[in-house]
């Protein structure tokens, strides 16, 4: 069925929208979720009645699916309003995360906590889970809240190079990550992206004015950590 009423940043491959089955529909609408809401499902896709648009999550929600158990053994994450479903894992996308984990870990030392596959709260529609993010504090003393925000955002990309330089870079950008890195494993180089500027024609209405692309043998040195410098053969497999 060629149904795809999602915005276009929204990828028909990898992420792609989380589908619904009619089970779960009526135990939404037995749960609450959709009260004074005219809604349908088509195609596993939960859309309003008159806009003929998939219905937006929000984070409260989400994290009550989560608590409801609707994602059991699921890598999902919220963006825009939109449930994603995320890929498995390649192996070597797995070692890239573990490489650059190591790698900032050592840079930024103890007084930061490098999270790996951790959800950010960044705005009411979207709770990215991003493959890597640095914040102030250890694991040690978490708050009982999630970060809102993050001092260097890092993706490791293989089949995902696309989104993380598309959508997932205004996202960034529009929630004023200040340091976005891609580890592209396509073409083996790290990717910079600085200074989150205003641009309507972008998903999120933000984009990074600034990029830089940095090959083995260079070196990138984080925002936050102007003294230090990561080798970028240290993050690549």
């Amino acid at each position: 069925m060629n149904y795809f009423p999602y915005p276009q940043w929204v990828s028909r491959t990898d992420p792609k929208p989380r589908l619904w089955y009619a089970e779960e529909y009526h135990r939404l609408h037995d749960l609450g979720f959709f009260l004074d809401q005219r809604v349908e499902l088509i195609g596993g896709v939960i859309i309003g009645f008159d806009t003929k648009k998939p219905r937006p999550w929000t984070a409260e929600e989400f994290y009550r699916l989560l608590d409801l158990g609707f994602f059991q053994d699921q890598r999902v994450e919220l963006i825009g309003g939109v449930i994603l479903q995320m890929a498995a894992q390649k192996n070597f996308h797995a070692a890239g995360i573990s490489l650059t984990e190591h790698a900032l870990a050592a840079v930024f030392g103890p007084a930061y906590w490098v999270r790996v596959q951790a959800t950010l709260d960044l705005s009411p529609l979207s709770i990215p889970d991003p493959d890597l993010a640095v914040i102030v504090g250890s694991p040690r003393t978490p708050s009982a809240q999630n970060p809102r925000s993050a001092l260097l955002v890092v993706e490791v990309s293989d089949t995902t190079l696309s989104n993380d330089r598309g959508s997932e870079a205004s996202l960034y950008a529009a929630s004023a990550i200040a340091d976005y890195w891609i580890v592209n494993l396509v073409n083996r180089q790290v990717e910079v992206y600085r200074n989150p500027v205003t641009d309507t024609r972008e998903p999120f209405g933000w984009r990074y004015d600034a990029v830089q692309f940095f090959g083995p043998g260079e070196f990138v040195t984080p925002l936050a950590a102007p003294q230090s410098k990561v080798a970028v053969d240290d993050l690549l497999p």
